[in-house]
Parts: C-alpha cells; sequence; structure tokens
C-alpha cells in the first residue's frame, strides 16, 4: 500500500513539474523575443510544443513562432505555423491577419484574401481587412466587388484614412482622376511619409492630364525611390505627353536599369 501511495506522489511530482515547465517556457520565449533573440526564443517553443503538444495555449506559441520566422524572412515556414495555430482556433483573427499579412508579403493574393474575407465575416466591425479586400478588389479591376466593400467601410467610418484611401483608388480605377487626386492630396497632407499616396496622386495628375501638376510629383517620387523603376515610367509618360522624345527614352533606359523589364516598360509607356 505504502508503495503505490509514494508511486502516486511520484506520479503527480512529474505531472506538477511537466505544467510548471511548459508555462516557464513559455514565459522564457516571451523574454526571448521582446530581446530580439530569436533563435533562443524558437528554441524555447519548440521544446514547449513537444513537452506538451496538446496543450491549447500552443496556439498562440504558434503563433508566435510564426512572427518570429515571419521577422526572419522565413515566410513559408510563417505560413505554415500560423496554419496550425488557425487550425486549433479557426476563428481567432489576429492570426487570420498575420497568415493574411504574410500571403500578401509573398505575393500570395488570392490567399490573402481569402484570410481578410473571412475576418469580415467573423468582424462586422473590421475596418482594416475591409480596406485590404477594397484594395485588392481594386487592383484586380473587380470594381463592383470594391464598391460593395467600400460601401460598408463608409457605414462603419466614413472620415477615416482606409475609407478614403479606398474612395480615392476606386475614383482613380474608373478614371476620375481630378476627383481621385483631391483625395490623394488631402490623406498626403494628413499623411505626409506615404510615398505610395504620392505615387498615386502623380498618377492621377498624368491621367488628367494636369501636367503641371504632375512634374513635381514624378520628381518628388524619384527623389524618394531613386532606384525605384517605375518612377522613371512615370517620368517617361510625364515627358511623352511633352513631345520629348529622346527624354522619354533616356527614362525607359533608367527604368530598365532598376529593374522593369523592357517589355513591361514599353507597355506602361503606351497607358495614355
Amino acid at each position: 500500500m505504502r508503495k503505490a501511495i509514494l508511486f502516486l506522489s511520484m506520479l503527480f511530482a512529474m505531472v506538477v513539474r511537466a505544467e510548471i515547465g511548459y508555462y516557464e517556457l513559455v514565459d522564457s520565449a516571451d523574454y526571448y523575443i521582446n530581446k530580439e533573440e530569436y533563435a533562443k526564443a524558437e528554441e524555447t517553443i519548440l521544446r514547449a510544443l513537444r513537452l506538451e503538444p496538446s496543450n491549447y495555449n500552443n496556439s498562440l506559441l504558434l503563433s508566435n513562432l510564426g512572427t518570429i520566422q515571419r521577422r526572419q524572412g522565413r515566410l513559408e515556414e510563417a505560413v505554415k505555423n500560423y496554419t496550425f495555430a488557425i487550425y486549433m482556433t479557426p476563428n481567432a483573427v489576429t492570426l487570420l491577419k498575420n497568415r493574411a499579412a504574410v500571403y500578401v508579403e509573398m505575393d500570395s493574393i488570392d490567399h490573402a484574401l481569402s484570410d481578410y474575407k473571412k475576418i469580415v465575416s467573423l468582424d462586422k466591425d473590421d475596418i482594416e481587412s475591409r480596406y485590404y479586400c477594397a484594395l485588392i478588389y481594386l487592383d484586380k479591376g473587380r470594381i463592383s466587388e470594391a464598391q460593395d466593400i467600400i460601401t460598408e467601410l463608409k457605414d462603419l467610418d466614413g472620415k477615416c484614412a482606409e475609407t478614403q484611401e479606398c474612395l480615392a483608388r476606386m475614383h482613380q480605377a474608373m478614371g476620375h482622376y481630378t476627383e481621385a487626386a483631391g483625395i490623394f492630396s488631402q490623406l498626403l497632407r494628413d499623411n505626409s511619409g506615404r510615398d505610395d499616396l504620392l505615387v498615386h496622386r502623380a498618377e492621377c495628375y498624368l491621367g488628367a492630364n494636369d501636367l503641371q501638376r504632375a512634374a513635381p510629383d514624378i520628381e518628388e517620387c524619384i527623389s524618394l525611390n531613386p532606384t525605384d523603376g517605375y518612377m522613371y515610367i512615370l517620368k517617361a509618360r510625364l515627358k511623352k505627353k511633352l513631345y520629348l522624345n529622346n527624354e522619354v527614352n533616356e527614362c525607359i533606359s533608367l527604368a530598365v536599369k532598376y529593374g522593369i523589364p523592357k517589355s513591361d516598360a514599353e507597355m506602361l509607356l503606351r497607358v495614355d
């Protein structure tokens, strides 16, 4: 009898130590993450997962593991671990957002859209995911679907930056360049560090043949991103409208130098 009691006591002590060990590892992983010691954090998380593979909290550990891998540029591994975590907690909005963001980095836009659409179905007040859905629809030329999402954004908060940017992008996609440029101008006043907004406004000025306003925007775009080939495509379009053909060719050469295939550069030049 005494041996049986001793055995049960030892077994209980082992279980307690295992449980403490798991949560100690979780705390240690958080510490290493905060210190940006990612190799140690990853090793600690994996130890915790091996210690208690069925623990419900493993969803959070897998999420943290995915985030560590994302910060290191290991995007496919990050997606894999976010997916494991989502399998455990399928309606976790934060996990879905994290995976969607990685899909965008990987240029896996359809997968990102799927995640954002699920978030929209789960959270009626989520502005950010509707914003990304609208932008993806616009980039794909799916204007009516973008309009539906933008209507929801306007109902949630018509004046917020996300809604206004989607409206501007929709006007641009529909060829309403003057209206779009006006909204982009307001957004730039409130978000001076957004180079992408400046690029969109330059495109709108070009589309509206407002070359006097397009020229300084394009020069600023180039000064901010001197090795981005697309900036020279914008300048080539401007020079083409001004019938400065020699300068057009110079801009195309720079666009090719900075990564735009020549066939794509010539196609983009035909936009006008």
